[in-house]
Formats: C-alpha cells, structure tokens, sequence
C-alpha cells in the first residue's frame, strides 16, 4: 500500500500492512538523514507506538501520516506547600529554597 508523509517535505512510501512504525520511521530517517528515535509518527491526532503495525494503528492505502521531531525539554518544576521548588526530569533532585 501507499501512504503519504507530512512532515517538512511531503514523501510517497510503499509500505505493507504488516510493517511496523518503527520500520517507517527508519525509512524516513534514512531519506531525512536524521535519526529514528527523534520521530513522532501520528495518524488522526494520535501518536502511533513504534511496536504496533500500521493495520492496528488503522492506517491503510492513500493515508497521510504527520511527522513530527521530538521536543527538547520536559523538566517540570513543583512548589511545595512548605516554599521549596523542585525541579523534576527523569530524577528527583534536592529541594532548592525559592525566595519570593
């Protein structure tokens, strides 16, 4: 089947049913020359999972899939009821007094 990619450029794929996201994300950053971790994949406003295949995400022939990178950032900043910010990432790190 054929599906359409919408991302800076727009690109033709031939792909199967059975193919998985991932694999479509390998081949479009092989054409992109960028890397495959750093693609978002998305079909009717859903992020797709690397693992599902297309035909569980409901993609079939003719769809437009959107491409997008990811986003830098994602640190989350907490007040306490006590004054202390946290800053949170992937890790906890010590409360940091916050003057106001």
């Amino acid at each position: 089947m054929q599906i359409f990619l919408k991302g800076q450029d727009l690109h033709t794929l031939d792909v199967s049913d059975q193919d998985t996201v991932l694999d479509v994300k390998n081949r479009i950053a092989q054409l992109e020359g960028l890397l495959d971790c750093d693609l978002v994949l998305s079909y009717a406003g859903i992020s797709l999972e690397d693992e599902a295949e297309l035909s569980e995400c409901g993609v079939q022939d003719q769809c437009t899939l959107n491409v997008t990178s990811r986003l830098l950032g994602g640190m989350i900043f907490c007040m306490s009821w006590d004054g202390y910010g946290v800053f949170q990432d992937h890790f906890i790190y010590p409360p940091i007094r916050i003057s106001v």
